[in-house]
């Protein structure tokens, strides 16, 4: 049975592995400073923008994940066509809704599957997986890279593969270095989460942090 296996442009992966291995993108569109920029994992094209805005102090940013219909299109027009089952890999929900745009779009998927694989010939089932790899970045790139070396084994059952993809999520810690917390605080403002709030932000910049 082929697999497809999906991720979202932060996953830290090269273009070159992408293309290598197979993989299936789902673009990140960045708003900066009233630019708009679709991330399709293009080397080149990121270090350009990033130059561009590099000294930004205070960057009106905005990051969309992929959109429900977007994920919705590429299944039913081309993944349910040329597979018969696909693991979805988005960055962590707690960074992103792109998990919550994956599960809405999996519903729609499941039900228009079968007579898109009618329309071509084909009368067996497609199954699909969205999974939150509970990390980002470098660490969700560490667990597409577990995806794809389990794959290598033709015989490994679907429902194996989600477990063991599951159980290896749990030993990833991916840590992010910084030179500036003004980015950090701005990207974290207004979340109910660990980002850095206004005292810890004073705090780092007055230490040097």
């Amino acid at each position: 049975m082929k697999t497809a296996v999906v991720v979202d442009s932060a996953c830290d992966l090269p273009a070159s592995y992408l293309e290598r291995h197979q993989l299936h993108l789902l673009p990140d569109t960045l708003t900066l400073d009233n630019e708009v920029f679709t991330d399709n994992r293009d080397v080149e094209l990121t270090l350009a923008f990033h130059h561009r805005h590099a000294q930004s102090r205070n960057p009106d940013i905005k990051t969309k994940p992929c959109s429900v219909s977007a994920i919705i299109d590429l299944f039913l027009n081309h993944l349910v066509l040329e597979y018969d089952r696909a693991i979805l890999i988005a960055i962590s929900q707690t960074r992103s809704s792109l998990f919550q745009n994956a599960t809405e779009a999996s519903f729609a998927i499941v039900r228009g599957y079968r007579e898109r694989r009618r329309q071509v010939g084909l009368s067996t089932p497609f199954y699909l997986n969205v999974l939150d790899s509970h990390t980002v970045c470098a660490g969700q790139a560490v667990l597409a890279h577990q995806v794809v070396r389990l794959l290598g084994n033709p015989d490994l059952p679907f429902n194996e593969l989600r477990r063991s993809v599951e159980e290896f999520r749990r030993h990833i810690r991916c840590y992010l270095l910084l030179d500036d917390l003004s980015h950090l605080r701005q990207q974290a403002g207004g979340r109910n989460d660990d980002g850095v709030g206004f005292l810890n932000y004073r705090l780092g910049t007055l230490l040097g942090v």
